[in-house]
């Protein structure tokens, strides 16, 4: 209807009326397409959580330590082996008190790799994975009468050596009790099917 013109109910069509009907069709046939434009993209939108592509340029790279540790003398070669070989000192070395301090100390401030609410002094379970950790401390404070900085060394060493792309600290909250150490896992929760 124009402006001027009468409704079929008796109402006279002013400017007003016409404007707004006009703006109307107007945001109906522009709203969509903002809400098109303003909406992100698949690519960059996943169930609600946004986040920003970065180019594998620049990625963070995943720290490596050597294999080595102690000159040479302890070195990281086998990954299964010496999982189970580390697994079995968590049960047999025994540590002095003193030793056991500088074992809490250290693993105290180091995050769980698997689990980085919790340290790699308790984890928040015995996996595999901190088992091979405390038997390695147990190691290292013994035979090696290492210190805390060698420990510390060591462990860095280890879990570096056992994945090299770097543990994402959440495994265990994302279904990865089960999975390997090499691919971000705990390495299982039972001795006898250790995954590394």
């Amino acid at each position: 209807m124009k402006p001027g013109q009468t409704t079929p109910e008796g109402d006279r069509v002013g400017w007003p009326t016409a404007v707004s009907v006009g703006l109307a069709f107007l945001m109906l046939g522009v709203l969509p397409v903002m809400v098109h434009l303003l909406d992100p993209t698949p690519s960059e939108h996943y169930e609600g959580i946004h986040y920003a592509l970065v180019p594998v340029d620049e990625a963070p790279k995943p720290t490596v330590y050597p294999s080595t540790v102690f000159g040479g003398r302890l070195r990281f070669h086998d990954v299964e082996a010496q999982s189970r070989e580390f697994i079995g000192y968590y049960h047999s070395i025994e540590l002095t008190p003193e030793q056991q301090t500088i074992k809490e100390q250290v693993l105290g401030s180091i995050p769980a790799p698997c689990c980085e609410r919790s340290s790699a002094l308790t984890c928040c379970c015995p996996c595999n994975l901190s088992k091979t950790i405390w038997g390695l401390s147990n190691l290292v404070l013994t035979r090696f009468n290492g210190n805390a900085d060698e420990l510390r060394a060591a462990v860095y060493s280890w879990t570096s050596f056992t994945n090299p792309n770097g543990y994402g600290g959440a495994a265990c909250f994302r279904g990865g009790c089960g999975r390997s150490f090499h691919s971000d896992g705990c390495g299982g929760m039972n001795e006898s099917q250790l995954e590394t």
